[in-house]
């Protein structure tokens, strides 16, 4: 039995499974309602361990921030809407504000950081006229700064590369300090790495997962929206055609019943798997 927060099917529209977009906000409603309740007093951390350090607390918030944008993003109702863009904009001054016990982890090498502030990325880049232009002046520089601290870090030589890309992407449309010559080392970097019909390597030789949807595809999809790409090896033409080519043949490793086969490392990362799909755009309609 569906649970009771959940719209009833609508087998009319969808015949297959009864979901329609309704049902997706409800699920987002539903994780995003349990983020906020778990949320620290402060609003900079959320809580998915009873022994979590500052380090974790970032990364509940960082994910549920990513969640809330694009949440807030396709919706224009302002009673969803203004909840999720407070949440955020008081994470964010929390976060970055000094002498504040929930303060994140400043990012450096090899740190965890790194890969929240690019979800932080995200999300202020998908909700840019809700969240960051509304923010106090002082609040936008401490931010920046935080998110301007990956630069020059070491990082894995991985999807990892593609962290401080989406940030400096981020932080170039909004006049904060970037660094494009690092940017371009690291996206020849990724460049190295695709082996093919739409496929990347997390990583050098034959690292294939469905982590490399999540880890290459993704942030690439998302520096693309956020620049444009024209820094990338090829321009925005090559990332679209190869998400065409690799969702070809991704679609062949998911079952009748929507289960994915479950191959490579990270096979809790559910969600991951199905974000490919999501950046695929609907044809135009014929005339």
């Amino acid at each position: 039995m569906a649970p009771g927060w959940l719209p009833a099917e609508d087998r009319v529209r969808s015949p297959h499974t009864g979901w329609v977009r309704a049902h997706w906000e409800a699920v987002a409603d539903h994780v995003l309602g349990a983020v906020v309740a778990h949320t620290s007093a402060e609003g900079s951390l959320v809580t998915m361990s009873p022994h979590q350090d500052t380090s974790t607390g970032l990364e509940g918030f960082a994910r549920g921030a990513l969640l809330a944008a694009y949440r807030l993003a396709g919706t224009d109702e302002d009673a969803v809407r203004a909840p999720l863009a407070a949440w955020l904009a008081r994470g964010l001054d929390a976060g970055t504000r000094p002498a504040v016990a929930g303060r994140w982890p400043r990012p450096a090498d090899r740190h965890q950081s790194i890969v929240e502030a690019a979800w932080i990325a995200v999300a202020l880049a998908e909700t840019r006229e809700a969240v960051w232009d509304r923010l106090d002046e002082h609040v936008r520089r401490r931010v920046a700064r935080w998110l301007a601290d990956v630069h020059g870090k070491a990082v894995y030589d991985n999807n990892w590369l593609l962290y401080p890309v989406v940030v400096d992407g981020f932080l170039s449309t909004v006049a904060g300090p970037h660094d494009p010559a690092a940017t371009a080392t690291a996206l020849r970097r990724v460049e190295a790495m695709y082996r093919g019909e739409g496929w990347y390597s997390d990583g050098p030789g034959s690292c294939f997962g469905h982590y490399s949807a999540w880890g290459m595809h993704l942030l690439l999809a998302h520096w693309l929206r956020i620049t444009g790409a024209d820094a990338y090896p090829g321009g925005a033409t090559v990332l679209r055609e190869r998400l065409h080519a690799f969702l070809g043949e991704y679609a062949r490793l998911i079952g009748p019943d929507g289960t994915p086969v479950l191959h490579g490392r990270s096979l809790v990362y559910r969600y991951a798997a199905a974000a490919p799909f999501w950046l695929k755009q609907p044809s135009a309609p014929t005339p």
